[in-house]
C-alpha cells in the first residue's frame, strides 16, 4: 500500500488517494478464493478443493474481484490512516480510480477528520468577560399576581341575567368574515371565554361587554398587522356574536383558608412557598442565560470547519431527542410532521443552523476538558441513566431504558456530563 497524494478539503476533511500494488493485490484475491473455495459446488472437486480459476468460473469474475476489493479496502485504508496519522471521525467515502486484477488498484478515501482548534486564551477571555450571575430577586407585586391566579382556580361560578362585564366568564356563539366569506375557522358554538383575558382578536372582548343571555350583535374588527394568520393581517373582518350564557365569577378571599385549600397550613406559609418557588424559578432562568452567555462569549473567536458527517449524526441525535419529546405528549413525528405539512427534510435542513452551533460548541468544550483533564466515570454515566428513567413517564419507562441500553446513547450521555463539567470550571472562572 502507497499513499499516492494527500489533500486537504473543505470542512475539515482529508482526501487520501491511494495504491495497492500488483503483490498485495495478489494476496487479496487469494484471500478472496479461500474464502469462497467452500461455498462453491464445483463438479468433479470435493468441496473447497476445486482450483482458483474454476471457483472464479463458477461464481463469476465480477463477485470474486467484489470480495477481493471487501477484503483489501478497509485492510489498506486503516494502513493508510496509520501512516497519515489521521483520526477519522466517521466512515470514508471511497471512490474507485483503477482497479485491474491481474495489475493494480487505486481508489481516493476522504475523511472526516476531528477539526482544528485554536482555542486563544480561553480562561483570559472567561475570567474578563464581566458576565455575572443574577441573584434571586422576588417583589410582593409577583407573589401577588400568582396568588391571583392560584384564586382564580379556586373560583366558582354563578350564572346571572344582567349584562355582561369584565371578569365574567360567557359562552357565546360567534362567526366572522372577510369581504363577506366565512373565515376558515373564525366560527364556534359555546365557546367559552372570560371576558379580559385578551384571547381573542382586539377588540372583540370589548365588543360583548353588555350583552345579555340570547342577544346577538354584528361588529367590525381589523385584524393586527403582526396578525399570526398572515393571509388575514391588516384586513376588516365582520363578526356576528350571540351571548348563550353569562357567569359571575367569585373569587376566594386571600386569607389562611385559601391556604389551606391549597394545601399550606396558613397564608403566611404560602407566601414563603411562592417565594421560594419564585426564586427557583428565576435562579433556573438565570443560570441557563449565564451559562449561555459564557458560551457565546467563548466561541465568538473561534472559528472551526465543522464536517458534514458530524452535522448529519447530531442532526440524527436532535431528531432522536424530539421524537421522544412527541411521545411523551402521545405524538409521532410522522404525525407531527402531518399537521406541520413538512417533511423529515424540512425539519432537519431548519435544525442544521443549530446542529453546526451545537457541533461547534461540543468540540470548543471538549477541547477544554482535554487541556483542563476533565473526565467522566462509566459509574457517573449509569447514575445519569437512573436519574432519565426516574423522570421518565410510567408508560414511557420500558422504551426509555431499551433506548439507553445503546451505547451510542451512552456515549451521548457521557458528552452531555462532561460538557456540564467543563461549564463549571467555566463557571468558576467568573469568580476570579
Amino acid at each position: 500500500m502507497k499513499i499516492l497524494k494527500q489533500e486537504k478539503q473543505a470542512k475539515s476533511q482529508i482526501k487520501l488517494t491511494i495504491e495497492v500494488s500488483k503483490e498485495e493485490l495478489a494476496k487479496f484475491l487469494g484471500q478472496a478464493y479461500e474464502k469462497l473455495k467452500g461455498q462453491v459446488k464445483v463438479s468433479g472437486f470435493r468441496p473447497g478443493k476445486a482450483p482458483r480459476n474454476m471457483v472464479e468460473k463458477e461464481i463469476g469474475s465480477e463477485r470474486f474481484q467484489q470480495e477481493a476489493l471487501e477484503i483489501a479496502l478497509p485492510e489498506t485504508y486503516y494502513q493508510a490512516i496509520k501512516e497519515a496519522k489521521l483520526l477519522p471521525i466517521g466512515p470514508p467515502e471511497i471512490k474507485m480510480v483503477k482497479f485491474v486484477p491481474s495489475d493494480t488498484l487505486v481508489y481516493e478515501a476522504t475523511i472526516s477528520v476531528v477539526p482544528e482548534i485554536n482555542l486563544v486564551d480561553y480562561k483570559k477571555i472567561i475570567s474578563q468577560s464581566g458576565i455575572k450571575l443574577k441573584s434571586a430577586g422576588v417583589e410582593d407585586k409577583q407573589i401577588k399576581e400568582v396568588i391571583k391566579n392560584l384564586q382564580k382556580q379556586k373560583s366558582e361560578t354563578k350564572e346571572v341575567l344582567r349584562e355582561s362585564k369584565k371578569g365574567d366568564r360567557v359562552e357565546i356563539d360567534f362567526e366572522s368574515f372577510v369581504d363577506g366569506k366565512p373565515i376558515t375557522g373564525g366560527a364556534s358554538q359555546n365557546h367559552p371565554l372570560v371576558i379580559g383575558d385578551n384571547v381573542m382578536v382586539p377588540g372583540f372582548e370589548e365588543a360583548i361587554i353588555g350583552m345579555k343571555k340570547g342577544e346577538e350583535k354584528k361588529f367590525d374588527l381589523t385584524f393586527p398587522i403582526d396578525f399570526y394568520k398572515k393571509d388575514l393581517a391588516g384586513k376588516n373582518a365582520q363578526f356576528k356574536a350571540k351571548m348563550k350564557q353569562v357567569n359571575e365569577i367569585k373569587l376566594p378571599e386571600v386569607n389562611d383558608e385559601l391556604a389551606k385549600k391549597l394545601g399550606h397550613k396558613d397564608l403566611a406559609e404560602l407566601k414563603i412557598d411562592i417565594k421560594k418557588s419564585l426564586e427557583k424559578e428565576f435562579s433556573s432562568r438565570e443560570e441557563l442565560k449565564f451559562e449561555g452567555e459564557l458560551i457565546e462569549k467563548l466561541i465568538g473567536g473561534i472559528d472551526i470547519e465543522i464536517p458534514q458527517f458530524l452535522v448529519k449524526e447530531e442532526l440524527n441525535q436532535m431528531t432522536t431527542d424530539f421524537e421522544q419529546r412527541l411521545a411523551q405528549n402521545g405524538l409521532t413525528l410522522d404525525r407531527y410532521l402531518e399537521q406541520l405539512k413538512k417533511t423529515k427534510d424540512d425539519l432537519t435542513k431548519d435544525w442544521e443552523k443549530e446542529a453546526e452551533k451545537r457541533i461547534k460548541i461540543a468540540l470548543i468544550l471538549d477541547k477544554i476538558a482535554q487541556e483542563e483533564k476533565i473526565s467522566v466515570s462509566d459509574k457517573e454515566v449509569e447514575d445519569e441513566i437512573k436519574k432519565i428513567l426516574e423522570r421518565a413517564p410510567a408508560e414511557q419507562k420500558a422504551q426509555t431504558a431499551k433506548n439507553l441500553e445503546n451505547e451510542e446513547q451512552k456515549k451521548y450521555i457521557k458528552n452531555v456530563l462532561k460538557n456540564r463539567k467543563v461549564i463549571e470550571f467555566l463557571k468558576k472562572l467568573t469568580k476570579k
